[in-house]
């Protein structure tokens, strides 16, 4: 990404670029998201989802908690 912006010309934007710092918080945060929209929609259309909405919590614990 940084070729293609000079940050003198355009002050705006970050200056530096982007790192891996914060990425597990991330995806850690965007895979529980998708757990709890499988539980509401299971909810919502009393369905059962596949893999069950536990199964993906279960993994969500275990690929995000050390």
């Amino acid at each position: 990404m940084i070729r293609y912006f000079d940050a003198e010309k355009d002050v705006n934007r970050i200056e530096v670029p982007p790192s891996l710092d914060e990425s597990k918080r991330a995806l850690s945060g965007g895979h529980h998201c998708m757990v709890r929209v499988v539980k509401t929609l299971s909810d919502t259309f009393s369905m059962a989802s596949k893999p069950a909405a536990e199964e993906l919590e279960k993994d969500w614990h275990y690929t995000w908690h050390d």
